[in-house]
């Protein structure tokens, strides 16, 4: 029973992996004048991907990319971490096709606040 449990999952595992879809972004996030993250990164469909970066109050921006019916969901998300804290900031989203083409935002909760600009583009990945 362990044996056909375990071939059926090594079945599902290789069968969801044939068909996951790897996607290239170039993204252009600025906060306060400042480049944060990289330019261009390959994501894969619902697997978030993390990069360190040293601001003041942030140190982790994590992407996060899903694909709705071949309309791709786009998510940044300015995380600090520090031993037992965490502070999450979720920026707006984008919901675009993964035809290359740019889109972009500008915000900035209140006059206080770090104004961000964020530009990207999707593109699926070429194998």
């Amino acid at each position: 029973m362990f044996l056909r449990s375990f071939f059926a999952f090594i079945l599902i595992a290789s069968l969801s992996a044939c068909h996951s879809e790897d996607y290239v972004v170039n993204t252009d996030l600025i906060r306060d004048g400042i480049t944060i993250g990289p330019t261009q990164v390959t994501i894969g469909a619902d697997h978030p991907v993390e990069f360190p970066i040293e601001l003041e109050s942030v140190n982790i921006l994590r992407l996060s990319l899903s694909d709705n019916l071949g309309q791709i969901d786009l998510t940044a998300q300015l995380i600090y971490r520090k031993g037992d804290f965490l502070n999450i900031e979720t920026l707006p989203g984008f919901t675009l096709l993964p035809d290359g083409q740019e889109a972009s935002l500008e915000f900035q909760i209140d006059n206080d606040a770090p104004l961000y600009q964020w530009t990207v583009s999707v593109t699926k990945e070429e194998h």
